[in-house]
């Protein structure tokens, strides 16, 4: 449970932490993403050694799906290299709740 609250945590901060500084030229930000594919994507997820269905890339959208069982220096690491491909504008899809433990 300590690591899904940890990867919510880490998950939220690191979320905001690019909107913050996410406020780049709407314009470099697609000439950015235009040159990231989904090979790019999956050379980064084999490296952090993730699933390949963590990063979508669909035309110029690159969205992140993290799961549950992803331990945060894996997700960090896939951040990093997002970041280091010039990737600027990139989505998070899903908000996984945690389970109630009370049951």
């Amino acid at each position: 449970m300590g690591e899904r609250i940890g990867l919510i945590v880490g998950t939220s901060l690191i979320a905001s932490l690019l909107a913050i500084g996410g406020c780049a030229d709407r314009s470099n930000s697609e000439q950015a993403n235009s040159a990231f594919t989904q090979a790019d994507a999956d050379k980064i997820t084999a490296s952090c050694r993730v699933p390949s269905s963590l990063v979508v890339v669909s035309g110029e959208q690159v969205t992140i799906q993290p799961a549950n069982n992803i331990p945060m220096e894996a997700f960090s690491c896939v951040l990093e290299g997002i970041r280091k491909a010039g990737v600027q504008n990139f989505g998070f899809i899903g908000n996984a709740a945690l389970p109630d433990e009370r049951k």
